[in-house]
Order: structure tokens, then sequence, then C-alpha cells
């Protein structure tokens, strides 16, 4: 009222000669995504507030509709910036199509920024790095879709009001595509180097992933929530990934079919992120699927063929059947050395497999030869740096580990954790994971003080990261009962340790570390806890990291 100098007679006035019309077609229309607790009388408060900016400023418009398709928190500007300048003037275009586009200066965006945010529909939020991050109340957001859904009404009242013939084009699908090709063109594909932007979008990916069917973009959406999850896996948050899994998976689905090849990619994804789970069966269920898919449909020869030959014997290994691993395992190093040849990351990786499947038969002589192998190749290919890497350094640490060879193995383990915490960061699980190795050569040499300390932070870190549940988490409190043991804390030993066997079978966290060997075999006997411990770099990881990022 204040901005439009009216009285509030005359805004009350406005407010009455659309209320008729918001009423019906409010009767008439189910919007899902509406809270139940809005006011019609906010709606009709905000349908002027949107006429005006509509009248003032056709670039605030866009940009107001647009932002209402992405999440409603951290919006940096840079987003506001490209939906400013992204809209089509002439035509509407399918998303990723070369339009005729009217670049919006950084003043006029500036000025836009500033309408929306006199209107109360954007804030400002500085953040810790000097940058400008704006919000969208989420009210805002649902008044705003509500607004296109029921345009038939909307847009006349608005011509009516501002003598101006807008197409019928920029309708709540319009919009959503926009939002989607916005996001679609910051979010880059998973690489160290880019994390801190995959961040920045994350959330925004994920929500412009809801309107996929509103705006017919089931397949750009879908390769965006592919990229998505493979930034999840990245950085190790399986729980956040599986939604994403599930919804790229059902969207390929329905328009591509069951047995389009980027329909399967997105079962092996899901399948991968039980895995990390430590959820076997169901992952088991799934890669067995995709690998008779990939095999009718891309051939025996496919890499994506060879992947799932792979994926499923991790699976086999992790499950405890190291047999049926070996000969999977087998075949696939075979193919892909026939394939893509010795120095390829896929072929590596089948060696690398191959390995921790001797390492768990107790064949470490074998499975030490192809890890040191594996360790060369990788610093060749892929540098010091890449997690590969620093996951053949763990691999080798935990086979000297098995051997007796403590020093050796402390050595490796302590550099494999100090690269970890660089290039992952504290939380990874793979940085927890050389944590617990690190503990475990402690251990093994007497320093259970040491270890202790080491342990308690990673059974803390499990629960926090991975759930109380997660095989990993449970192996960790096995673990911390071992030491307790070890220092004839007898009691506090059985108690962690029954712990440890409720939530699953007695043998359920020791499979968990099968994908290379047993961290260490705690177990009743008379009452208390007796340890054994072998050590190993328990290694979740599934798939092929290297041909993720080829994808």
């Amino acid at each position: 009222m204040r901005r439009m100098s009216m009285t509030a007679e005359q805004y009350l006035d406005l407010l009455r000669q659309g209320k008729t019309r918001w009423e019906v077609l409010k009767l008439s229309d189910a919007d899902r995504h509406r809270r139940p607790e809005v006011s019609n009388s906010i709606l009709e408060t905000w349908r002027i507030s949107i006429e005006r900016i509509w009248m003032e400023s056709e670039t605030s418009y866009r940009l107001l509709h647009v932002v209402a398709y992405v999440d409603s928190q951290d919006i940096p500007q840079e987003l506001l910036a490209a939906a400013a300048g992204r809209y089509d003037v002439d035509s509407v275009g399918s998303v990723g199509s070369q339009d005729s586009t009217r670049k919006v200066s950084e003043l006029e965006l500036l000025e836009a920024i500033a309408r929306l945010r006199e209107f109360s529909f954007l804030s400002l939020r500085q953040t810790d790095d000097a940058g400008r991050r704006y919000e969208m109340h989420k009210l805002v957001q649902e008044a705003i879709r509500y607004g296109l859904r029921v345009r038939g009404c909307v847009v006349p009242t608005i011509s009516n009001s501002l003598r101006v013939d807008k197409g019928p084009k920029e309708d709540e699908g319009y919009y959503c595509g926009k939002a989607l090709q916005v996001v679609d063109g910051l979010f880059p594909s998973s690489e160290p180097a880019t994390w801190v932007r995959c961040e920045q979008y994350l959330t925004h990916a994920i929500r412009v992933g809801e309107w996929a069917e509103v705006g017919g973009t089931e397949t750009e959406t879908a390769d965006l929530l592919q990229r998505a999850s493979y930034f999840l896996y990245d950085r190790g948050r399986w729980r956040e990934r599986e939604p994403v899994d599930n919804r790229a998976w059902d969207l390929r689905r329905e328009v591509l079919g069951e047995k389009h090849p980027d329909t399967i990619r997105s079962m092996a994804s899901l399948a991968a992120t039980y895995h990390a789970q430590g959820r076997y069966d169901e992952d088991e269920e799934i890669s067995v699927k995709v690998l008779e898919l990939r095999r009718r449909v891309l051939g025996e020869k496919h890499p994506d063929t060879i992947e799932s030959m792979a994926d499923l014997a991790a699976t086999y290994n992790a499950q405890g059947r190291y047999d049926e691993a070996e000969r999977l395992k087998d075949e696939a190093l075979e193919l892909r050395q026939e394939v893509l040849g010795e120095k390829h990351p896929d072929t590596i990786r089948s060696m690398a497999d191959l390995a921790t499947t001797y390492h768990a038969q107790g064949r470490y002589d074998k499975a030490e030869g192809i890890y040191q192998e594996v360790l060369e190749l990788r610093r060749e290919v892929l540098g010091e740096k890449h997690p590969d890497t620093i996951r053949s350094m763990a691999d080798l640490a935990a086979t000297y580990h098995a051997q007796g060879r403590y020093d050796e193995a402390e050595k490796l383990h302590d550099e494999a954790l100090e690269l970890r915490r660089e290039v992952l960061g504290e939380k990874h699980p793979d940085t927890i994971r050389s944590m617990a190795s690190l503990a475990a050569t402690y251990h093994a040499q007497g320093r259970y003080d040491e270890d202790e300390e080491i342990s308690v932070k990673v059974l803390e870190l499990r629960r926090r990261v991975l759930g109380e549940k997660h095989p990993d988490t449970i192996e960790s409190m096995a673990d911390l009962a071992a030491t307790y043991h070890a220092q004839g804390r007898y009691a506090e030993a059985l108690q962690l340790h029954q712990t440890a066997l409720n939530p699953s079978p007695p043998c359920a966290w020791r499979k968990a570390s099968g994908y290379d060997a047993e961290r260490g075999i705690p177990h009743l006997n008379a009452g208390c806890v007796t340890t054994t411990t072998v050590s190993c770099e328990v290694d979740p990881d599934f798939g092929n990291y290297a041909s993720q990022r080829i994808k």
C-alpha cells in the first residue's frame, strides 16, 4: 500500500474485484503443493502485488516466477542473474535449446531484485564468504505457482488493468522448464574441484526435479538428478542419495521405458546406494536385474555390462560369497583388459576388486602383489590425490596389517588419512574408515589408549553420518568393545558388544567388512568378550568411480 500510495479503502476495493473469481477457482482446483493453512486473503493480497510488479518490471515478474520453482533457501545471486537473463522473447523452445534471449544488464538485475525485496517477495541473507544469498518464503512460492495454475482468470485481470497482451505461452509449464534450464546450466559434473559448486546448487536441483511432469521435462530432469546423485555418492551421503535415485529412475522408467540404457543406469545407481548403506539383499535383487538387462540390451562386452558384473561381484563379496565373487571378478577383469585396455581406470579397478577377494580369503601375498601394482598404476593414471589412489594406499596398508607388518601399515594408514581429510573432508565415510583402520593398527600394536581415542570418535561420526544400524556403525561398536576388553573394562565391553549384536545377526557387521576382510572378530565367551583383530580397509565403494566421471 505504501509503495503504491494507496489508501486502505482503495486496496480493499482491489481485493473485492478479484474475490469471486479466486474463490471459484480455489474450489475447483486441487493444489497438492499448497499448504492447507494458507489463507485465501493472503493469496489475494499477493495477487495485487504481483500485478503491480508485472506493470513495473517485466524482468522482476519473470524472475519471480522462475524462482518459484527452485528451493526457497540459499538462492545465489548467480541463479537470479541466470533466471533473469535466460528467457526467450520470441518463442518457447524446449529445455536446452538455443532460444533467442535478451541479456539483462547487471543494473537491470539489481533493480529487479530490489523491486522484489520491496514487495517482501525476496529477502537478502549475507553469508560468511561475503556472498549474496536470497530467500523466498515458501508461501510466496506457493502463491506464485497457484497464480500460474489459474492463469486463465489471472491473465484477463492483469490485461484489463494494464492493457497489455502477454501470450499464453508463459504458463506453469513454461516457468518450470525455465527453472530447470537455469539450474541445469549451473550444476556441474561431480569432481573434487566442483564439489563446492555442486553443494551450492544441490537443493535447487532436487527441487526443480519435483516439477518434471508439469513442465514436460522428464528426461532432462532425470539427467540433472543423475548428476546430483553422482555428487552425493562422491561425498558419501548415501541416505540423501536414495530419494534422488528413486526419482530419476521413476522419471526414466515412465518416459523411456524399462529397457532404455538410461533407465538401467538409474537402477544401477539405486543398487549402489543400497550397497553403500549395507542393504545387500536389496542391492543384489536390483543388480541381478541390471546385469540381465544390460546383457540383453547392450551385449556381453559393453562397458556398462562389464561394470554390472563387477558390481554384482562386489555384492557377493560383501555377503561373504567369495567364490562367486572371485569368478565374476575374474571374468570382468578379462573383459576389461580386452575391451578397455590394461591402463583404463575401470580395468585397474577390476584388479583392485579381485585383490579384495583374495584378501578376504586370507590369500594376503597374492592380494599384496596386486595392490602394489594397482597403486603404481593409479598414481600414474589418476594422480596422487585421486580418491581411488588414496583407496589403494589404504588397501595395501590393510594387507600389511593382515600380514603382521604393523609399522608399514601404520605409515600408509597415516598417509591415507591425511590425504582423505584434505580431499574428501573430515566427515566423509572413507575418511572415517581411515580413522578406524589406524585405530585397528594401534590396537594390534597394544596402544590401546590411542586406539580408544580414535575408536570413540569413529563411532560418534558413523552414528551421525551413516546411522545407528549401518554395518560400519555396528562394526565400530564391536571394535570399541574389543578395545575396552583389551583394557580390562569387561562390563563396558560386554554391554557395547551386546548392543552391536542386537540390530542384526552376529555376523552381519563382519559381512560388511567382507569387501576386503574382517576388521576384527569379537565374540562372546563365558560372559566376556574376546577379540581377534585382523584389520582391513573396509571399502563399501560400489560401481566404477572412474566410469561415473566419464558418463
